[in-house]
């Protein structure tokens, strides 16, 4: 019994070190990531969709590049935060991939999520399409190949299924790119999938 009794002493006192090591792990953690937000609040998702449409719906030379650059910023900040919480619910969905029954109850939120996040990504990325547009109007090709860069290298690489190539922004940043480096004749991937 005081065998015992020691053993799971040595056992708590282990798991309690643990613990409390976790706790100032947890606290480093949330002060860089506050660090990281610290001139920005949360933004208003409602108030960002509308700007972007009010925004995008003017012809790209009426765009001003402070408004866009906004659009960016926020968008990809508020679709971080989403991310934060997705983050957990993709960890816990792939940790129960033997269990269907799991993952039939996790699944619905965690689409939710993605949806959510990715409607806001799609802004950000329209958001530097149009400043590489912007860039590229303005003879800047060094600026704009960057921004059509950030377009490219952010967005879903697979265009999809039943998407049309002009309506995947991956792809129309790279032909934007490809125009500025003179290497159009390259053919882009579109999708893997069948229409």
């Amino acid at each position: 019994m005081f065998r015992v009794l020691t053993s799971f002493i040595v056992v708590m006192s282990v798991c309690s070190g643990a613990f409390a090591g976790d706790t100032l792990e947890i606290d480093d953690k949330r002060a860089q990531d506050l660090k990281k937000f610290e001139s920005l609040d949360i933004p208003e998702p409602k108030v960002i969709e509308e700007f972007a449409k009010a925004v995008f719906s003017k012809p790209i030379s009426q765009q001003p590049v402070n408004d866009l650059k906004t659009i960016a910023k926020q968008a990809n900040q508020y679709a971080n935060l989403v991310g934060r919480i997705l983050s957990e619910y993709a960890s816990y969905y792939r940790d129960n991939y033997r269990y269907e029954f799991v993952q039939k109850k996790v699944v619905g939120a965690h689409d939710s999520y993605v949806k959510e996040g990715n409607k806001f990504k799609r802004l950000r990325d329209q958001a530097y399409f149009n400043l590489g547009l912007k860039m590229k109007s303005e003879n800047n090709k060094l600026q704009a190949f960057f921004y059509f860069n950030d377009a490219f290298r952010l967005s879903e690489f697979d265009c999809g299924k039943g998407v049309e190539k002009t309506s995947c922004m991956r792809w129309k940043a790279e032909q934007e790119m490809q125009k500025i480096l003179s290497i159009s004749h390259i053919k882009s991937y579109v999708t893997w999938q069948t229409k």
